[in-house]
């Protein structure tokens, strides 16, 4: 089964007054009927900074057979006259970088943090979803008596 959002998002970086659109690749359920089954996101990510004028895509490959190539996303980004000025290469579950095509030079991008403890076993959460079912004292006050961290079982 697979999805293909037809809309565009918007993100808009108050610190540097610039405005980012960019196109969601497609995601697929695999193993909907035998074997483990998981959602894979793959394909074109294209963005524009509608500030600069820059562009870049971003694809993300498909997992080959046995898994080769899982999470591997490769790319680039070009200045508004179509120059490139970056290639982007990486795992979409460990780092992102961008190269200098100039000077060859590499930058971390975005690097991501390590599962915690029984991740498999509790659905995959990170330390931040898992927080969000938190309930403390002070939280409880403010709560409606409908809201599901208030149930006994």
């Amino acid at each position: 089964m697979e999805f293909q959002s037809l809309s565009t998002a918007f993100i808009k970086l108050k610190r540097y007054n610039e405005t980012i659109t960019y196109k969601r690749p497609k995601t697929t359920v695999k193993n909907l009927i035998m074997g483990e089954m998981y959602l894979e996101v793959h394909g074109e990510l294209p963005f524009v900074n509608k500030t600069t004028g820059e562009t870049g895509l971003l694809e993300l490959k498909e997992r080959g057979w046995g898994g080769s190539g899982a999470h591997q996303m490769t790319g680039w980004v070009k200045d508004k006259n179509g120059n490139m000025k970056y290639k982007l290469e990486g795992k979409w579950n460990s780092q992102l970088e961008a190269i200098d095509v100039n000077t060859k030079q590499k930058t971390v991008l975005w690097k991501g943090r390590a599962h915690p403890d029984k991740f498999k076993e509790n659905y995959c959460f990170t330390d931040f979803a898992r927080q969000m079912n938190n309930l403390n004292k002070e939280l409880a006050a403010y709560l409606p008596p409908t809201d599901s961290r208030l149930r006994p079982d």
